[in-house]
């Protein structure tokens, strides 16, 4: 391509980068006009986070790119996209989308699905000379935990390009402006669709969740109305209705009151500890008289014979 940002190379390689005998994956995109290293982003393997890191980089410090360039993986790619749901026809969706391709759609920018490793050498050659020279120089650096070296490969990518890189043919940038960092987080996600029940609530992962506004007030939703739930990089949630975000917390049932709980104790003590009635209750002279009656001796009566 003749423009900086006009298309990115985007792919991830499986190496012991960390020198320790672990084969982890590094993800990363290289401009097609100038071979210059845009972002590198470390994790134990090739996943969906990885490339939507390298995104987050790329935009956050160039711009929107107008093309992504990647093999047929199905993080790309997905194996059914001649199946479209029918939700996916209702919406005017041509293809279905990977979660990476809907962050794509959103943004702007055109896929292109290379048929072969050697369509995309620039970023194949890449590999081969990180092999060499990224590896020696995290291990300079001391360099021995992903965390490090990603905060690493952020200044490193700048010395990179500037021994390899090249100026385009063009000079004027084909990077599109981008998002606020905020609203990128809200993009850079997986994206999931559910149906809210009668009482607002959603179910998800078999719990059920509500959303609340700033004030932590249930929002309140229409039966059956279909939401998007948002798994955002750091692994929050949130949920995205009619064009607004909401944050999701667990919905708690009340558990129902006893019916006279203090009543229910007393009848239990009440059958434990036998009752004695006071010494004047008129149980006690209704007994007393009882006991009197039946020591009393008995009258015999004898009819009398006329003599």
């Amino acid at each position: 391509r003749p423009r900086f940002g006009e298309m990115l190379q985007i792919d991830a390689s499986p190496f012991d980068w960390l020198s320790n005998g672990s084969m982890i994956s590094l993800h990363g995109a290289i401009d097609d006009a100038t071979g210059k290293v845009v972002a590198l982003w470390l994790e134990p393997t090739e996943r969906l986070n990885g490339y939507f890191k390298v995104l987050k980089r790329t935009i956050l410090t160039y711009g929107v790119p107008r093309s992504i360039y990647s093999d047929a993986h199905s993080i790309f790619f997905s194996p059914k996209s001649g199946k479209l749901t029918v939700q996916d026809e209702l919406e005017g969706k041509s293809v279905a989308f990977t979660q990476f391709g809907k962050a794509l759609e959103i943004l702007g920018i055109n896929p292109i699905k290379a048929l072969s490793p050697q369509a995309k050498g620039r970023i194949e050659r890449l590999w081969g000379t990180l092999q060499h020279r990224l590896v020696v120089d995290m291990r300079v650096a001391g360099i021995k935990t992903i965390d490090e070296a990603n905060a690493f490969l952020a200044s490193y990518v700048i010395k990179h390009d500037g021994l390899f890189a090249v100026a385009p043919e063009e000079e004027e940038s084909a990077f599109l402006p981008a998002p606020s960092e905020e609203d990128l987080e809200y993009i850079l996600c997986r994206r999931e669709n559910r149906k809210a029940s009668g009482d607002s609530t959603i179910s998800w992962k078999g719990k059920k969740w509500m959303a609340v506004d700033a004030k932590k007030r249930q929002i309140l939703l229409k039966r059956s109305a279909t939401v998007e739930i948002l798994t955002l990089l750091d692994d929050s949630i949130a949920l995205q209705h009619d064009g607004n975000i909401f944050r999701l917390e667990r919905f708690i049932t009340a558990p129902m009151e006893e019916k006279n709980p203090s009543g229910a104790k007393d009848l239990e003590k009440a059958r434990e500890t036998p009752h004695i009635p006071a010494p004047d209750h008129p149980w006690r002279r209704w007994n007393e008289k009882r006991k009197k009656k039946e020591k009393s001796p008995l009258h015999i009566v004898t009819a009398g014979t006329e003599g």
